[in-house]
């Protein structure tokens, strides 16, 4: 989608029309620097007193700066584990608009979100669990759904679809992955208004749904012979065969007359779009709200089913929570999960897999080596150069088929009972590791971490939600990457990145606990950094300030010891002049 339709959807000012372009540029050079033009103005355009008309001009900037054909946004209903579609834009939005809803776990949104982390395809032809076979239809051929949130809970998931499947998924998940946390400050705020709204209200909770839901009209049915008796609407005494009322959800979404069951054509009529929401009172369901939209359907259909189901929590009192509100949602225990710091641990069921599993040492290697893509594929070519140097192509080629089978039998068991488990993925001359729910993989989560935090670091965020991002970083950081096999030249970049990312990440922390004024915290963190990276001059020398300015003069020098000694025994080097002078300075205190 060009430039153009985004203005015409977004209404874009001046300022944003020119970030949009730099925006766009985004695509050809692919940096963490250069995304931020696209974050902010994603950012800017958010605007949470007119929240879903924003969110879908600012997804309409998201396809034209990185070339999608679709995006879309679900939010998730956390009481019913279920998310729900509320913005749809791009091409054949009729497709993609025809299934709103997927349970947790169910379709690569309800994967991304029980996993925690992106689900990815660039071969979706083949894809059993996408479950929308209208979109591969339509010719689709990648698609990227990644979880956002705050503080480590689930809002939802922003989605994006290409027709092509050259796609960095890496880079877009990170992309994406930044642009959550003004998502989800945009969708918070946004409730903070709604329910400021419904307090003022006249009181009546007809009204307030009509506020909530946008609705053309709200009729409330109230179960049971009491049914006149303390009511604030206009309520029906009847008491109806409603799918609601037997238990079948909390939404029932009706936008298909021809498939409402009976009682529902002969009681409430036909609308082209309604919603059937529970009341409850003190945990028991005593009515159903039902919700029309003639002249203005909905698009998707569940674009406000989230504002009703939140305000039929409270009925009759505003909302007191936000109506959109976050969960945590616990991730299953995975089929396979790869332990990449420290030792590198593949479990298998939860049980350690050995290596005399693999009937090929180059099996490891080869997962090594996919792990590290975030499910991004490989060519086979590059494959071969990386496993076996200055071997013919050809050679390589067979080597790797060997390989690859080795590493499937290693880690795909057969299963006596359902599905075969297929991780290792193969298209186009293409190997990758597939990112599905089954999957987890500490170093990805620990990108994942870093890419959050980072982006709100650089924005001047020091909230407690970037020191947990931060903190479970660390956490996950175990040891240096691949540690105890043997090395190769594909490891070294990686792993001295993962090094540095930890020690900043660190560092970050002691920042944090500084503005605090938590000297002993500030120091332990500083010497949790020296210990990951025993060279960083930089960090020995902030720990010695740190001991110097609480008064511990002579830890301090001791730590000036331990300095020199690093740089001799692994450097042949000596402090420099920055550290020699610090040194005099506590010397003559």
């Amino acid at each position: 989608m060009g430039n153009e339709s985004v203005r015409r959807a977004g209404g874009l000012d001046g300022a944003t029309e020119v970030l949009l372009g730099v925006a766009q540029g985004t695509a050809h050079h692919r940096t963490h620097e250069s995304d931020l033009p696209l974050v902010g103005a994603f950012a800017s355009i958010l605007d949470p007193e007119h929240c879903l008309p924003s969110l879908d001009a600012a997804l309409d900037l998201l396809i034209g700066a990185v070339g999608a054909d679709s995006a879309e946004l679900f939010l998730l209903d956390p009481k019913a584990g279920e998310l729900l579609l509320v913005c749809q834009r791009g091409d054949d939005s009729d497709v993609f608009a025809e299934r709103c809803r997927f349970t947790v776990g169910v379709g690569f949104p309800g994967q991304a979100v029980a996993s925690g982390s992106p689900r990815s395809t660039t071969d979706l032809q083949h894809e059993e669990t996408f479950l929308r076979d209208a979109v591969k239809a339509r010719g689709f051929r990648t698609f990227i759904s990644v979880p956002f949130g705050i503080t480590g809970q689930c809002l939802g998931t922003l989605d994006l679809a290409w027709r092509r499947h050259d796609i960095d998924t890496a880079w877009v998940e990170g992309l994406i992955a930044k642009l959550g946390r003004p998502i989800a400050s945009s969708l918070l705020a946004s409730t903070v208004i709604e329910a400021r709204e419904l307090e003022q209200s006249n009181g009546e909770i007809q009204q307030r749904f009509l506020a909530a839901s946008r609705a053309d009209e709200a009729v409330l049915v109230r179960i049971g012979a009491d049914a006149a008796e303390g009511t604030d609407g206009p309520w029906d005494a009847t008491r109806v065969d409603c799918a609601m009322v037997r238990g079948e959800g909390r939404l029932v979404l009706h936008n298909d007359p021809t498939r409402m069951p009976g009682s529902c054509m002969s009681s409430c009529g036909v609308a082209e779009t309604r919603y059937c929401v529970p009341l409850f009172r003190d945990g028991e369901i005593e009515g159903v709200a039902r919700l029309s939209y003639e002249s203005h359907p909905p698009f998707p259909a569940t674009r406000h089913a989230l504002a009703a189901l939140s305000l039929a929590t409270s009925r009759g009192h505003a909302p007191s929570a936000p109506v959109i509100s976050a969960v945590q949602v616990e991730p299953p225990t995975p089929a396979l999960e790869l332990r990449c710091f420290g030792a590198f641990d593949i479990l298998v069921d939860g049980e350690p897999l050995p290596r005399s599993a693999f009937s090929r040492k180059k099996a490891v290697e080869l997962l090594q080596l996919l792990t590290l893509q975030t499910g991004r594929a490989l060519p086979t070519r590059r494959l071969t150069r990386l496993l076996w140097p200055g071997v013919d192509p050809d050679a390589g080629r067979n080597r790797l088929h060997g390989v690859v089978h080795a590493l499937r039998n290693a880690i795909e068991p057969k299963q006596p009972d359902g599905p075969a488990r297929t991780y290792i993925q193969s298209s186009d001359d293409h190997y990758c590791l597939d990112a599905v729910t089954a999957v987890r993989v500490d170093l990805w989560e620990f990108r994942r971490l870093m890419a959050t935090a980072r982006t709100a670091w650089l924005a001047g965020d020091r909230s407690s939600g970037v020191a947990d991002a931060l903190r479970r970083a660390v956490d996950i950081y175990r040891g240096e990457l691949f540690a105890g096999l043997p090395d190769a030249l594909w490891t070294v970049d990686p792993r001295s990145r993962c090094r540095e990312q930890c020690v900043d990440a660190v560092l970050h922390l002691a920042e944090i606990h500084d503005e605090l004024r938590r000297p002993d915290e500030v120091i332990g963190l500083l010497r949790q950094a020296v210990g990951v990276d025993p060279l960083r001059e930089d960090v020995h020398l902030r720990l010695i300030r740190a001991l110097f300015t609480d008064g511990r003069r002579r830890d301090a020098l001791v730590q000036y010891d331990a300095l020199c000694a690093a740089l001799d025994e692994e450097l042949d080097a000596a402090p420099s002049s920055e550290a020699r002078k610090l040194l005099a300075q506590i010397r003559a205190s």
